[in-house]
This record gives structure tokens, sequence and C-alpha cells, in this order.
């Protein structure tokens, strides 16, 4: 698996995007963006682009997170701003197909979102199974379809808070996994 995430990939990724997908809309990303600092919601807007990039080149999908680049120009501390990146976030949200629920937590926005999606009949995939749980859960309490929630662990990198580093890691084990089939002497 070559490795995706190379020097400039957000620069990539963005002149992919808008050349060949300016159009359609398959993915919305549902991951978590307040934090205790700014640092942390810096690199959680950056986690979100990661998880946009991983949708495009691992699945083929075209993705969007808007709050990716919203609290660059949104306050999320403030009220009227926060409530407008959510209300941006839920329109973009009702004109994708599936809704890609990333990370390994869920706040509480995300919980509106995947409400919201539910009750759009919109498929909700998970990727890991404590998520996946959750996310039936809240389906469920909605009085929702549940069958609209899916599991993937295929894609790990889109379960974990870290998706760069994961993906490394899943590159890693596969290449020793590789390598110690290799170096195995049948008998």
């Amino acid at each position: 698996m070559k490795n995706i995430f190379t020097e400039g990939w957000e620069l990539r990724y963005e002149a992919e995007f808008i050349a060949h997908n300016k159009d359609k809309i398959q993915a919305y990303i549902c991951s978590p963006l307040r934090a205790a600092t700014s640092a942390e919601v810096q690199r959680n807007m950056r986690t979100a682009r990661a998880y946009m990039v991983y949708a495009f080149e691992a699945m083929h999908f075209s993705a969007v997170a808007p709050h990716a680049y919203l609290p660059v120009i949104l306050d999320d501390d403030k009220p009227s701003e926060r409530a407008l990146a959510l209300q941006i976030g839920l329109q973009m949200l009702f004109f994708c197909n599936i809704v890609l629920v990333c990370g390994n937590r869920l706040s509480e926005g995300m919980k509106g979102e995947i409400k919201y999606a539910a009750r759009l009949n919109k498929q909700i995939y998970t990727f890991n199974t404590e998520i996946y749980s959750e996310v039936q859960k809240i389906v469920i309490e909605d009085e929702e379809n549940s069958e609209l929630v899916s599991l993937h662990l295929g894609y790990s990198p889109l379960g974990s808070s870290c998706p760069v580093t994961n993906f490394m890691q899943t590159k890693l084990d596969v290449t020793v996994l590789v390598k110690e089939r290799s170096n195995a002497v049948s008998v």
C-alpha cells in the first residue's frame, strides 16, 4: 500500500477534489472538532482533512468535512457562529449519499449529525466497534432504522483519532507480515 500522506497531501487533495469532483459530493465526514485548547481544535481540523483524503484515496469517495475549514472563519466558541457552522454542516450533509463517522469518540455535534442523517435515511459507515455500538444506540433511540449503520473495519485509519499515524502503522504492519511470510520456511 503506497503512502498517501506524502508532503503536500492536503494541497494535492484540494486540487484533485476541485478539478474532478466539483459537482458530486458523496460522503460527509462526521468527526470531532471541539477541544479544550485551540491547538487541539487545529489538530482536529487537520484530522478531518486527513479523513477526507483517506476517503478519497482509499475508498474513492469525494468527501466533505465543513469543520475542517469553517473554524478558520467562524468562531466555535461564539454560540451564534457555532450555530451557523452546524447549520452549514447539516446542509452539506443533506446533499451527501453517506456519512462516514470517523475517529474514536462521539462529540455532541456528531450525535446531532448522526440523528439528522438517520432521519434522512442516509447510510452511516463506522470504522471501529465501539463507535458502531454507540451510533447504533443513537439511531435506535431516535426510532430510526438501525440497518442504516454499518461497520467497516477494513479502513482502520478512519476509526482512529490520528489517521496519518494509523495509516503509517498499518502500512508498517503489512510490510512486516509480508517479510515474515517470505522468510517462513516450509517443511
